[in-house]
């Protein structure tokens, strides 16, 4: 990016053969709107036929999403509400909206957006390991998604767990 951090993903990562009179294309998803700069290079086997760069602008970039609650794989008792948080933004300061997959099911629940952190609770009826699915997008239709997975148990399992020495155990002096 020029004059500023960032660097953009670009699909395909590797370069792309001629295919008749169709010329190769690419795709670059940036994390910020700015300027950015391509650097091109044309090759044929036996070397370099040539290395261009060109400047282009992204004018929106999709929000970001980070999940703070629940931390992945976090133990949670079967009823108990898990309650999920994740701090929300977009770039280009449009208004988003965030959604919550429970993982119990296909259907997405609609978050409540306060000051940038979406929230959502839910409670579980059967013990089970549940990705909990994130998504925020943005007024243009960008998106970004993040999941955590939580751990739900019955109230009263209990573990327990003993530790005998083998019969061969050398002896201590």
């Amino acid at each position: 990016r020029k004059g500023g951090v960032g660097k953009c993903t670009v699909s395909p990562s590797t370069g792309q053969p001629l295919a008749g009179a169709l010329l190769p294309t690419a795709t670059a998803l940036c994390p910020s709107p700015g300027t950015y700069t391509a650097d091109l290079l044309a090759t044929r086997g036996n070397g370099t036929l040539g290395h261009w760069y060109t400047d282009f602008t992204v004018v929106n970039a999709p929000p970001s999403l980070t999940i703070t609650a629940p931390t992945n794989d976090q133990y949670v008792d079967l009823g108990v509400p898990v309650m999920v948080s994740a701090q929300v933004a977009d770039p280009d300061a449009e208004a988003v909206a965030c959604k919550v997959n429970w993982g119990t099911d296909s259907y997405w629940y609609a978050g409540t957006l306060v000051a940038g952190v979406c929230t959502a609770q839910h409670a579980y009826s059967v013990a089970s390991r549940y990705p909990v699915s994130v998504t925020v997008t943005d007024t243009s239709g960008l998106m970004s998604g993040i999941s955590q997975v939580v751990s739900v148990g019955k109230l009263d399992q209990v573990i327990s767990v003993s530790v005998e020495p083998p019969p061969y155990a050398p002896k201590l002096t």
